[in-house]
């Protein structure tokens, strides 16, 4: 279950988005950019919202700052990274 409150969504996706996960009603929660040249995850719940005792969100906030570090250090980060 996903803590979402949300008035749009996805219908169709683009050649390269991959839905990687639902809401009950079918509206896209997750998706990333397929062979994307860096870290490109984006979803539709609010994984600031009680992020630290969130199992799903939590990772995806570790995973940005892994990416940003990467970026920082003149890595190019994964596009989806191996934490979420």
């Amino acid at each position: 279950m996903t803590n979402t409150l949300h008035g749009q969504g996805i219908k169709t996706p683009g050649a390269r988005i991959v839905v990687d996960g639902t809401a009950d009603d079918g509206t896209p929660e997750a998706v990333y950019v397929k062979d994307a040249a860096g870290f490109a995850i984006a979803v539709q719940w609010h994984p600031e919202y009680k992020a630290a005792n969130d199992p799903v969100s939590r990772p995806l906030f570790e995973a940005f700052g892994a990416a940003v570090q990467a970026w920082a250090d003149g890595r190019r980060p994964a596009s989806v990274p191996k934490a979420v």
